[in-house]
């Protein structure tokens, strides 16, 4: 059986959601220095787990994009 990683830090919502209604994604560490990331809509929902690299990755995507990729919709 697979142990499930620990979470290490508080999840923490992403500055660009512009009040409590359009909060998109929040993250938080886990051990094996991975980023997790969920909606925050859905705070018992899945959560998708990315490598140190992927995680950068994925931050230097966004930082290309229009504030408003974030939707409510």
């Amino acid at each position: 059986m697979a142990s499930h990683p620990l979470q290490i830090t508080a999840w923490h919502k992403s500055f660009y959601s512009l009040d409590e209604d359009s909060f998109c994604v929040e993250t938080a560490r886990f051990t094996g220095n991975r980023t997790g990331v969920r909606d925050s809509k859905v705070p018992n929902g899945p959560v998708l787990l990315l490598a140190s690299p992927q995680w950068h990755t994925f931050v230097d995507h966004i930082k290309g994009q229009p504030a408003a990729w974030c939707s409510t919709a």
